[in-house]
């Protein structure tokens, strides 16, 4: 079976290091029969030290579906249109509004201390910070509105306009995110694997995946994904250990069907 991970706040909690017992497990997926891949709103550059040399080897699918890599080698990219991009980078300037920007290795920002993930951007420092215009094929937008919501609401409806984009606002970052339309995790799991998988996911980014999978496992306690999850683990206690039991629970249950 194929088996999908999410990666922050579903394997990893702090943004910098997976559990060594959770690694250990995901290590062993093959000795149950399984595949194992990763699915991150993270580009590929800042799932490498996450992940580790090994387990960064398979298939990572980042930036919400909008490139894939498979033995450290780029084998999908979707780019969002230029002239969205340089819609949403106009309204960015003309309000001074902190953003960020993906290729498919690259990025750029502006007043990017303002971004909520900006301290685990690159850990490694294998990748260059660009001009914007500079970016060949721009995949994600990240825009940071703080205390101007109110903001978020207008340029999201001017942008919608296009119908080139697909759009979310994550009210716990103040962060609208700019993703190329019809372009998720969902589709390009569904794109690279033509057959059932296995969902584990924490978030909203995840609803489509767990809709799209065979089985699908919930980490944490996020409201709008619950009604989509098979089953769940709580984070509470040694819930590091909790998670490795569950991917290896399922592991043991799917074994079967691998």
């Amino acid at each position: 079976m194929q088996f999908v991970f999410d990666i922050d706040g579903t394997i990893c909690f702090d943004r910098f290091r997976i559990d060594d017992r959770i690694k250990t497990v995901l290590r062993n997926a093959e000795t149950y029969g399984h595949q194992i891949a990763f699915a991150s709103a993270r580009s590929y550059r800042d799932c490498i030290d996450v992940l580790g040399h090994e387990l960064s080897q398979k298939v990572v699918i980042g930036l919400n579906g909008g490139l894939a890599y498979k033995e450290g080698e780029l084998i999908l990219e979707k780019p969002m249109s230029r002239q969205a991009f340089d819609l949403a980078l106009d309204y960015c300037h003309q309000h001074q509004l902190p953003y960020f920007v993906d290729d498919d290795f690259n990025y750029a920002h502006h007043l990017g201390k303002f971004m909520p993930f900006i301290k685990s951007v690159d850990p490694l420092n294998l990748a260059k910070r660009v001009d914007p215009q500079e970016l060949k094929h721009p995949i994600k937008m990240v825009i940071f509105f703080g205390s101007q919501p109110d903001k978020a609401v207008k340029i999201s409806h001017s942008l919608a306009k296009l119908n080139q984009l697909d759009i979310s606002f994550h009210e716990d970052e103040a962060c609208l995110y700019l993703n190329p339309r019809e372009v998720t995790k969902s589709s390009t799991i569904q794109e690279l694997f033509d057959h059932d998988f296995v969902a584990f996911g924490n978030d909203k980014n995840d609803i489509a995946m767990f809709q799209a999978a065979a089985y699908s496992v919930q980490v944490g306690d996020f409201a709008a994904l619950a009604p989509f999850a098979d089953t769940q683990v709580k984070l509470e206690k040694d819930y590091h250990g909790q998670v490795a039991d569950k991917i290896t629970e399922t592991f043991v249950k799917f074994r079967s069907n691998a």
